[in-house]
Formats: structure tokens, sequence, C-alpha cells
């Protein structure tokens, strides 16, 4: 490391518990998914709802985040998130859901299924992502061997087990593998 820079931590203990994966909004907060905290199956995470989904700020510009806002609870075991303006893209599988702040506080009042991946398998690793490629879709990936069923882009309808990438417009629409 260069002479004059030092490495510390911009995260104090106890704002953030069991992070999984995070990504910045376009206003420089830090969202994070947050894990239950609990190693159950995922039958049983999918029963109980105890992920979310949190911002984090640094209101006094001093490098270090110091306030804490929980932008969605009570989520299914979720394992990714993509910042799209003020909606967040949230992988909890079989889903990805479509989180919104609608007024801007934070707080995402409206939800919706984005991609309905339909299967979720022992493992959990039924799903991956979402990230945005620099062509402006949205890619994510289907990892797991459930049978799903999806209507494609091209016209045709896809039923496998085979694992996938897909890629869809932000705004929705159908899919591409």
């Amino acid at each position: 490391m260069a002479d004059g820079l030092e490495i510390r931590p911009a995260i104090p203990d106890g704002l953030v518990k069991w992070p999984v994966v995070a990504d910045w909004d376009q206003q420089g907060r830090l969202v994070v998914v947050e894990s239950g905290g609990v190693g159950w199956p995922i039958q049983e995470h999918n029963k109980q709802l105890l992920h979310r989904v949190v911002r984090l700020e640094d209101t006094d510009h001093d490098g270090i985040f110091d306030k804490r806002i929980v932008a969605a609870d009570q989520l299914p075991f979720a394992e990714g998130v993509l910042c799209l303006g003020e909606s967040l893209l949230v992988a909890a599988p079989p889903n990805i859901w479509k989180l919104t702040d609608t007024d801007g506080d934070g707080h995402c009042e409206h939800r919706e299924v984005w991609f309905d991946g339909q299967t979720v398998t022992n493992c959990a690793n039924d799903l991956h992502g979402p990230y945005l490629g620099r062509d402006g879709w949205v890619y994510w990936c289907k990892g797991a061997f459930g049978e799903q069923t999806h209507d494609m882009l091209n016209g045709r309808t896809v039923t496998d087990k085979a694992a996938h990438i897909y890629r869809r417009r932000p705004e929705g629409g159908l899919i591409e593998s």
C-alpha cells in the first residue's frame, strides 16, 4: 500500500448482521442483503422469511456508514441485489423481486415478482444474480436442475431442467437464454 494510505472499516460493528451481498444505489448508499443468520433448509427459510435488505448511509461524510434503513424485510432466502433507480431487484429463490421506494424514504413500499423462477431445490442454488450487463440488460442464472417453463423473447416456450443464463430488459418483458 502506498505511503499515507490506510485501510479502516467503513461499517462499524453491529450496523450489519450476516451480510450476503451488496450494491451501490444512485444516492451512494450501500444496499446490503442480510441473512436471517440461521442454517435452516431452504424450505424453512421460505416459511420464516427472516432475510432483509438494508441501506447504509454515511450522513457525516467521514467515510464510515452511520445510518441504517431497512429497505425491505420478511424476504425468503435472499441471495442477490441489483440497484436500479428507486428500485431494487432482489434474488430470493424462487423469484427475483422488484422492490420500489415510492416516496424517497429508503423503505420499499411496493413489491412485485419481476421473474418467477418456479422452483426451489434443497441447496438453494436455483438463482444467482441479478447483474446489470454492459448492454443495459439484467442477467442472472438458474443453477439448479428443477424443471421450469418460460416463454422466451424469440417466441418459443422452453421447458427443461438445465442450468441457464437468462437476460431481460430492466423494465420487464420476455426473457432470453
